[in-house]
């Protein structure tokens, strides 16, 4: 008989949360079996579903000059399995979006240089269809004013959390 691994080995394994890794086998995302109300996973599975991530898994870019507020979505994103780019700049973000396909763009609107505004114009004239989040604790300013008429994106207002980073991935079907 194959012997089975527990989710905190699984979570050890994959450097992800015990709580990712359980939400990830309820929701059907990664190979487990439920023994008796315990999930238990196949270490064989686990290889060849982990081999497959690389492909699958959504790309979402982070655009913001706060480092702190980078390292927070690259973790949070990190730990329920999305690939993340962070960027520092809006120049670095349109270079980037130049070279790849996101899922999603978190983008901060002040920054200084090229501020989100020129930065959501720029995207857009990349990739029509990109699925932007305005992230800004300037959510009566004229700069966010003048970047909800060239919409349709969503706004987070910082400061933000986890769950909310998380919540706002999952209602925009990234």
């Amino acid at each position: 008989m194959e012997e089975l691994v527990t989710v905190q080995e699984v979570a050890d394994y994959l450097k992800m949360s015990t709580q990712t890794i359980y939400r990830f086998a309820q929701q059907g995302r990664i190979p487990a079996l439920k023994v008796g109300n315990r999930w238990r996973f196949r270490p064989a599975d686990i290889e060849t579903w982990l081999q497959h991530q690389d492909d699958r898994a959504p790309s979402i870019l982070v655009v913001d000059d706060d480092a702190d507020i980078g390292r927070l979505f690259s973790k949070v994103l990190g730990d329920e399995g999305y690939q993340s780019t962070v960027t520092c700049s809006g120049a670095e973000a349109v270079e980037a979006v130049k070279r790849q396909r996101y899922a999603l763009v978190f983008l901060d609107l002040v920054m200084p240089g090229m501020n989100g505004l020129e930065t959501l114009r720029a995207i857009r004239r990349i990739d029509r269809a990109a699925k932007i989040v305005i992230v800004t604790g300037h959510r009566d300013s004229a700069l966010l004013e003048k970047a909800l008429q060239l919409g349709p994106f969503i706004v987070l207002s910082k400061p933000c959390n986890g769950d909310q980073i998380l919540n706002t991935v999952s209602m925009l079907g990234a």
